[in-house]
């Protein structure tokens, strides 16, 4: 249609609001920028949303400080948490609340990060047609004028347009990737010692328990005022507080004195705890609100063992629906995690999207995101430590099975995947651009049949900017693989085991498959097959091989 006098018909088009002929290329800059407009807001909103988070949220600035310390290998930090706070996490938080959740804010939810999730796929869509368009216009520009000046400024014009949209797209790209390198590290390990310290916790509230219990046990010999007295002296050596009680063969304590007994067992740990106490009113109710502990049997009227007074006392603080303790609620989840994996593979993508993948400074690299999914994990592995307070606690799970759907298998009773399916699939899915591309071949070799041939230097413009999105997504593909191929060799993955499960049955043990010599499965062969086949059925069954390299011309 370009061909074929168009311009003339711009021509008399009249401005809305200015009686004046419209000027041709302001007609086509307008049209890009409508075509281009909500994507690029959505990109310049994400930049503000960055600068925002990174520059006014103290929450963040604290993150950033925390960070600095940990990076020097300096424990002997204070982290400011309010009492009532560690009722839902033990140090630096979690995706909802600590200096934890500033991290997670980047990547999740109306995060920066999540903004961008939502606009890469159609803005690159948008940018190779519009790209393709922009190329016919400047071979159609001699029909306007023959002034080389003027031709000139014309061409310099329009790839202006584009252009700034390019230097958005990088300059947003260069934001993510620094900010994602400045916290990421950080925030994996954060959340580790996050997790370290809620263990080290609860086997430190087994003994305080396995302390009382022994009391109780002790205290029965005695009766009347002799049990009076042994009491008081038993509460004093167990440094009671005046809400904790043990004088009516029950252990009875309140939640304020449970929480300033994990901020006295918080002591000697380090980083340390800097606690804000709470003011009267809520002191008073923190006071007031009682939890206990039963030593004695209700059915046999004898004492319950140590064991089932440690496994009550746990329970009672974690029970379902308690928010006595929220910190399994709270942090036994890798969401915050996958999410961040899908946002790293998105920056992948766009790096080769803008054509600035062989510049570290703009690369998520396929290494990062394989070595981000082994460590998230490796993140599910239960511990020899957390061994011990989960089955005190009667739980088998840490990190709930529904919450493991998708990652270490599909359905349940299902057998494992590879740990790297699912990203393998999201890295590997280039479907749009192979759709539009076959939309285009289709039409460009129908049309003459039915209407006009198109002009052969439009075809040519038009595949090769299909022709140049295609090959990137190739090499994608093809450095992936290549990276995979590395690092399935690697410790790290040749050796991963997972206990997820805590009932002795190997199904609660994921192990990776291995072939030949030693090396692991990350990604199964069928996945892999799948990426190949998408291309192979694009190149020799839908565009008859019109996208490769050596080809002629789509006819």
């Amino acid at each position: 249609a370009l061909n074929t006098g168009i311009f003339e018909t711009f021509e008399k088009l009249k401005e809305a609001k200015l009686d004046r002929s419209v000027d041709r290329l302001s007609f086509f800059r307008r049209t890009i920028k409508k075509t281009l407009q909500e994507n690029v807001d959505k990109l310049k909103e994400a930049i503000i949303k960055m600068n925002e988070a990174t520059s006014t949220d103290p929450v963040y600035s604290d993150l950033i400080r925390t960070c600095a310390y940990d990076s020097n290998n300096k424990n002997d930090y204070k982290i400011p948490m309010k009492l009532i706070d560690l009722q839902n996490y033990a140090l630096f938080g979690n995706e909802r609340i600590g200096v934890l959740s500033a991290a997670h804010k980047l990547y999740t939810g109306a995060g920066p990060m999540s903004v961008f999730n939502d606009v890469r796929s159609s803005l690159e869509s948008r940018l190779t047609q519009v790209s393709a368009m922009m190329d016919v216009l400047n071979i159609n520009l001699t029909t306007i004028t023959s002034d080389a000046a003027e031709l000139a400024r014309m061409k310099l014009e329009l790839e202006s347009e584009i252009g700034n949209i390019e230097k958005i797209k990088k300059e947003f790209l260069k934001r993510m990737v620094d900010q994602h390198r400045l916290v990421s590290t950080c925030m994996n390990k954060l959340t580790r010692l996050e997790r370290q310290r809620q263990s080290i916790l609860f086997n430190k509230e087994m003994q305080h328990l396995a302390q009382v219990y022994d009391v109780l046990v002790s205290l029965q010999r005695f009766t009347g005022d002799a049990k009076l007295a042994a009491t008081k002296t038993a509460a004093a050596k167990l440094e009671l507080s005046a809400e904790e009680d043990i004088s009516e063969d029950i252990y009875k304590y309140s939640r304020y004195s449970f929480l300033s007994r994990l901020v006295k067992a918080s002591k000697s740990l380090a980083p340390y705890l800097d606690i804000e106490w709470p003011d009267k009113s809520t002191t008073s109710t923190l006071q007031t609100n009682v939890i206990t502990v039963d030593f004695i049997d209700a059915a046999s009227g004898k004492p319950v063992s140590k064991s089932e007074f440690i496994t009550n006392g746990l329970t009672t603080l974690n029970a379902q629906g308690s928010s006595v303790l929220m910190w399994l609620q709270e942090s036994a989840s890798i969401e915050g995690w996958q999410t961040k994996i899908s946002t790293m593979i998105s920056l992948h993508k766009m790096a080769y999207d803008a054509e600035v993948e062989n510049d570290p400074a703009y690369l998520i690299s396929a290494e990062e995101i394989i070595n981000e999914t082994i460590e998230m994990a490796s993140y599910i592995n239960i511990t020899e430590q957390e061994k011990v307070w989960l089955t005190a606690m009667n739980r088998r799970e840490l990190i709930p099975r529904e919450k493991l759907r998708g990652f270490l298998w599909d359905s349940s009773g299902g057998d494992f995947k590879g740990i790297l399916d699912g990203y393998y699939a999201n890295v590997t899915d280039v479907r749009q651009i192979l759709d539009e591309a076959t939309a285009f071949y289709v039409s460009s070799t129908n049309l003459g049949k039915f209407i006009f041939s198109v002009p052969a230097e439009v075809n040519v413009k038009i595949k090769e900017r299909y022709l140049k999105t295609i090959l990137r997504s190739e090499a994608l593909i093809n450095n992936f693989n290549k990276a995979l191929e590395t690092l399935e060799k690697t410790d790290a993955s040749r050796n991963l085991s997972i206990v997820w499960r805590l009932d002795g049955k190997p199904e609660s043990t994921y192990l990776p498959r291995h072939i030949g010599d030693g090396k692991s499965i990350l990604v199964d062969l069928r996945e892999k097959n799948k990426a190949s086949s998408l291309l192979y059925q694009f190149h020799n069954k839908r565009t008859n091989n019109c996208f490769k390299t050596d080809s002629k011309l789509c006819k």
